[in-house]
């Protein structure tokens, strides 16, 4: 039986966690990994048809 894909939200805050909030890198992380998601669901929603 094939596993439902992860919501994305919950692996991202999964990959946040793993990150150290407390390390200025963390924040950084935060920031790159937000960039990450918005080009993707531009490039979904364009490659959809549904952004035009």
């Amino acid at each position: 039986m094939e596993r439902e894909p992860e919501n994305p939200v919950t692996y991202l805050s999964k990959l946040i966690k793993k990150l150290d909030i407390k390390n200025r890198n963390g924040i950084i992380a935060l920031l790159v990994v937000n960039i990450l998601v918005i080009l993707l669901l531009k490039s979904y929603l364009i490659g959809t048809g549904l952004l035009s």
